[in-house]
């Protein structure tokens, strides 16, 4: 059964930089489209084999790979919540900011 999915705002700014980046690196506007089809239809398939697709993290998430870049999602009873979605050579979780004093 396909669980309804649910893309965090945050989730939604990392694909909007990763797709921005991919244009800048590569120069070709067509890049950033493909890259974000991939990504998108990657997390539709996560919605059908939540288990299947990702590895299971420690903090009890799931992750999966597509394109070097890796998609971090966490499963409830009745839908998916994607919570991130950044290269894979990048630390997740992202390391916290000291705040200024």
């Amino acid at each position: 059964m396909h669980k309804s999915i649910i893309i965090s705002p945050e989730a939604l700014n990392d694909i909007e930089e990763c797709v921005r980046q991919a244009i800048i690196y590569t120069g070709f506007e067509m890049t950033g489209i493909r890259l974000h089809e991939k990504i998108f239809d990657k997390i539709e398939s996560i919605g059908f084999m939540p288990k299947a697709i990702g590895r299971p993290r420690e903090d009890g998430s799931r992750e999966a790979f597509i394109r070097g870049y890796r998609i971090v999602y966490e499963e409830k009873d009745n839908h998916i919540l994607i919570v991130a979605v950044i290269h894979s050579s990048r630390l997740y979780p992202r390391p916290e900011l000291e705040q200024m004093p």
